[in-house]
């Protein structure tokens, strides 16, 4: 247990600070939730790595610094709604029920959504809601929202997705470029007049197949 606590010491010191992730908010909450319980037990030496994770089949838990910079950018207020699309293993999610008023989990997969669930009774945590259906689709259910978190890059942002945020809403997602082999960090904000967005930096992070379009061969 010792070692996991100055493993997580090590990545705010070590990642999330020379990065210029220095919301106090982010840095007390990533420094106090075990992300090893959140990785299979064969990557729990990895956890605290400068690297993205797969946990489950096409499911990352993304490195410490660009799910922070990601986060800091979000610019998450305590009365605001987060729709968490792609929790894989619940790790955002839960961080999300810390610094919002409600968080809306998406999952594709059954197990992870009752996986969650788990989680979420260990920890207390009452102001989570995980729920099961396609990614792409978004959770039109309980929309509008303040802030859609997509947990990995996409080469696009479908238009159902951009349809659920309210106005002054964001969208903080990863996405390909086509001049770089490495996504950039997307924050794009909803106002009456359109959608304005910034690009703050760029990181090497896993897609999400759900946001990939399937390649086409014609013959």
């Amino acid at each position: 247990m010792t070692g996991y606590i100055q493993a997580r010491e090590n990545m705010v010191s070590g990642q999330l600070l020379p990065h210029k992730v220095f919301l106090k908010s982010i840095l007390k909450i990533m420094a106090t939730v075990p992300r090893e319980d959140f990785v299979p037990r064969t990557l729990t030496h990895l956890c605290y790595a400068d690297e993205a994770l797969e946990v489950f089949k096409n499911r990352y838990l993304l490195s410490p610094m660009v799910f922070a910079r990601l986060v800091q950018e979000a610019n998450i207020g305590k009365e605001e709604k987060i729709l968490d699309i792609g929790f894989g293993t619940g790790y955002s999610s839960l961080l999300f029920g810390f610094l919002c008023r409600e968080v809306i989990g998406l999952e594709s997969d059954k197990s992870l959504v009752a996986r969650l669930r788990n989680t979420l009774s260990d920890y207390g945590v009452m102001n989570v809601h995980p729920v099961y259906g396609s990614l792409e689709k978004g959770w039109a259910e309980e929309a509008p929202y303040d802030i859609v978190f997509i947990e990995g890059a996409v080469q696009d942002i479908p238009v159902t997705i951009m349809d659920q945020v309210k106005e002054n809403g964001r969208i903080v997602a990863m996405k390909g470029q086509m001049s770089s082999n490495l996504p950039q960090a997307l924050i794009m904000t909803k106002s009456a007049d359109g959608w304005t967005k910034r690009c703050p930096f760029e990181a090497a992070t896993p897609y999400l197949k759900e946001f990939v379009a399937e390649e086409r061969f014609i013959l």
